[in-house]
This record gives structure tokens, C-alpha cells and sequence, in this order.
């Protein structure tokens, strides 16, 4: 299987950019042949590769715990929607209550028949990007899907990597770090705590 990582050229070698990059080719076992396809990196700044990866992926993937539930985001808000039709058409403010327990035993079924899939930096990092907005859409037989685009260095210049790392922040505060961080400064000093430590 292909992956991707970036490495830095130093006087002895190669040596990882970041622990991600690090964790990438970690299942490889010493000895094994690797077959290497080098592409020079544009000159965007590596500091926020690292910042990205060694510390918004990073401090993110320590504080978010998957939603046992195997229920949507898209299937929680329809179904919110639809008890507030019901609410406003003579429901009397129970209907709520029945489309939570409506999404607890759907999510019960699915549990028993999927094995809830361990967390993986790449994952979150996919999450992110769709989340953020960066992907492209692509009509296919069945309908619409969400193609994610590349953040790597020679897809985004320093500006656009930028604009994309401020708009995975926002991403991942509202969804993961608002929780167990006072403010978005606190999260930005606990990031830069974690690069300082790596």
C-alpha cells in the first residue's frame, strides 16, 4: 500500500519531518525493500507542515473520541428537522424526545453489525479537510460524491496552506478542542506546547 510522508535532507541522510511522517512508515519492517518515487517539495514552510500535523492532528487525535452512536451527522439533523415539522404541527414539544430514541436504537443495530473502526490520524485528517471544505464534487452513476482534494506542498502554496490551517482550526474547535479548552488561545498555546516538546 502507498503512503506518503516527507522527509528532510540532513547531513548523514534523510530524516523525518514530523512524528506523523515518522508513524506513516512505521509498519514497515527493517529489512524489507521499499520502493521510493522522490518528488522535491515546493518551498513552503515546513513549520507549518509540522504545525499541522505534529500539532493540530495531533492534540485533536489525543482529545476526540469517536461517537459510539454509527449515526450521521446528515441523519441527525434530518431527524431533528422532521420532529420539529411534527413539534410545529400539533406534536406539543414530545416529538424531540421520540427521534432521540429513534437514533439510539439505529444506532444500537448498526453497532451489532459493524465493528466500530479504530481512530487513525488519517481518517481525522480526511474528516478535517471534507469538514473545512476542501474537496472537489464529482458526479458518478450512483450521484454526487465528495473527491478530497491534496494539501501536499506542491498542491497549495504557503498562502493557501495558510488559509487551509486556519479553516481546519475552526474545524477542529468546534467540533473536538472546544471541549476540553477554555478558549481558541489556550488550544493554539497547547499546540505550540506539543511542537516544542517533539
Amino acid at each position: 500500500m502507498a503512503k506518503e510522508f516527507v522527509l528532510i535532507k540532513v547531513n548523514n541522510g534523510f530524516a523525518y519531518a514530523t512524528d506523523s511522517d515518522r508513524e506513516a512508515a512505521a509498519s514497515w519492517k527493517i529489512g524489507q525493500a521499499i520502493k521510493i518515487n522522490a518528488t522535491q517539495q515546493s518551498a513552503r514552510s515546513l513549520a507549518y507542515h509540522q504545525r499541522y500535523w505534529a500539532g493540530l492532528i495531533a492534540l485533536t487525535f489525543e482529545y476526540w473520541e469517536p461517537d459510539q452512536g454509527m449515526t450521521t451527522e446528515a441523519e441527525r439533523k434530518l431527524i431533528a428537522r422532521f420532529c420539529k415539522v411534527l413539534d410545529d404541527n400539533g406534536g406539543g414539544g414530545e416529538v424531540a424526545h421520540w427521534g432521540d430514541q429513534f437514533l439510539a436504537t439505529l444506532s444500537q443495530n448498526r453497532a451489532q453489525k459493524i465493528q466500530a473502526p479504530n481512530k487513525t490520524k488519517e481518517a481525522l485528517h480526511d474528516w478535517i479537510k471534507e469538514q473545512a471544505g476542501y474537496f472537489d464534487v464529482e458526479i458518478t452513476p450512483t450521484g454526487p460524491r465528495r473527491k478530497l482534494k491534496s494539501i501536499n506542498f506542491n498542491a497549495m502554496s504557503e498562502e493557501q496552506f495558510r488559509d487551509y490551517y486556519k479553516a481546519a482550526f475552526n474545524v477542529c474547535w468546534r467540533y473536538v478542542l472546544a471541549k476540553p479548552f477554555d478558549d481558541e488561545v489556550t488550544a493554539h498555546n497547547a499546540i505550540s506546547q506539543l511542537l516544542s516538546v517533539g
